[in-house]
Order: C-alpha cells, then structure tokens, then sequence
C-alpha cells in the first residue's frame, strides 16, 4: 500500500472517526468507540480500504478498533497531525467531492456527534475543526451554526 492513496468514501469515513475519536501509537492506529457503538461499519471500511483485519475488545466503557499497521498509522497521521485540540479536516477532504465529504462528516458524527428529530449535534475541541465542518455543512446545503 502506498504512503498516499485516492481518497475513496471508505477512507473519508474511517478519517472522519479517527478525526473525533483516534490516536496513533507508533504502529498501529487506534479508534475508541462506546461500548455501545456498532463498530462492524468501521471494521468493515477497513478492510475494504486497506485488506486488513481490524480488532476490537471492550475495556471499561470503550470499545477501542485497533489498526495494526506502520503504513495507515503513516498515511493516517499524515493526513490528520496534531491532537485533539489541534486537529482539523484534511485539505483533500475540504476539496473533494460531496459525496466524500459526506462520508467524512458521517465518521466524524459516528465518533463525536449526534442527530436527533430537529438537529445534528458535534462536540469538538478543536476551533478549526469546527469552521471546516461549518464550512462544508454550508457548502452541502445545510444550516449550521457554531
């Protein structure tokens, strides 16, 4: 697998919950979901995208979705530096196509979100994360507001 790769929806959508809920160790990449998430959606994105073979276990509370891989962590990483507070949407997602920004969003809402009947809520750290997201609500058509 290449370092860099053609973004698909699956790679948008697995960037997205890395982007709420991921961090990197120095092999591997590591997704925490609630115990109650489904994760097969994220399990199943994986191994269309990368062929590889995703695990998971419960511990606690969380249900973490480990990645062992020093190629994603790298590509991953690449894509999305810094930490929570720090972190932003990449600029190929920004300047993608709709339907790859919406599978971005839908793995950001899948770690960090909400939707209810009136609204779609997402809780972030991260100032710039939160424009970016606004901006490509505003660009798909909805009304968003910070």
């Amino acid at each position: 697998m290449e370092a860099s790769r053609q973004l698909t929806n699956d790679l948008a959508f697995i960037l997205g919950w890395y982007t709420g809920d991921g961090s990197c160790g120095d092999n591997s990449v590591t997704i925490y979901l609630g115990v109650d998430n489904n994760y097969q959606p994220l399990i199943d994105a994986v191994k269309r995208e990368f062929n590889i073979n995703a695990t998971s276990d419960i511990r606690g509370n969380m249900r973490p979705v480990y990645i062992y891989s020093v190629i994603v962590r790298h590509l991953i990483k690449g894509m999305i530096p810094g930490v929570a507070l720090t972190k932003k949407v990449p600029k190929e997602i920004l300047h993608a196509t709709d339907s790859i920004k919406l599978s971005f969003l839908n793995g950001l809402w899948e770690a960090d979100g909400y939707i209810d009947d009136q609204k779609a809520i997402l809780a972030t750290g991260s100032r710039e994360l939160a424009y970016d997201v606004y901006r490509m609500l505003l660009h798909l058509g909805c009304i968003a507001s910070i």
